[in-house]
Order: C-alpha cells, then structure tokens, then sequence
C-alpha cells in the first residue's frame, strides 16, 4: 500500500518527466500551458533531481503520501 501511494502521488508531481506534467499543462490555459512546455519541458530531469537531492519532496510526501496511507490503512483494518 504505502509503495503504491508513494508512487502514485510522486508520478503527479509536476515535472516533464513525470505525468503530473502533462495534467498540468492540460489545466492551464492554452497561452500559459504552452510556455509551461516549452521553458519547463528542457529542464525537466534536472528540476526532478534537485527535487530528490534538496528534500522537497519530503514536504509532499509528509502532507499528501502519508495521510492517504494511514487512511487506507485505517479502512482496511491494517492500524
């Protein structure tokens, strides 16, 4: 459960490699959508990176993974 959740919310993230990417630039504005693409997309790997090496992404995970988690585990009786 936790592996899937972790995954599944990491795969959101908003950064080109990632298909989070493509639901950002879908639910921007057209005009705002394609300068997301086209200045955000070259610099995609690097962004994701220095996401990992800073610990950002603990944020996002501390306050979006690990509820969800807890609450499925709740749910299906596993706490």
């Amino acid at each position: 459960v936790v592996l899937n959740v972790v995954l599944g919310i990491f795969n959101l993230i908003p950064v080109p490699p990632l298909d989070g990417s493509h639901i950002a630039s879908w639910g921007l504005p057209r005009a705002l959508g394609e300068v997301f693409e086209r200045v955000v997309r070259p610099y995609g790997f690097m962004i994701l990176i220095l996401l990992l090496v800073s610990g950002a992404l603990d944020v996002v995970f501390d306050y979006l993974a690990w509820p969800i988690v807890r609450a499925l585990l709740q749910f299906g009786g596993g706490l």
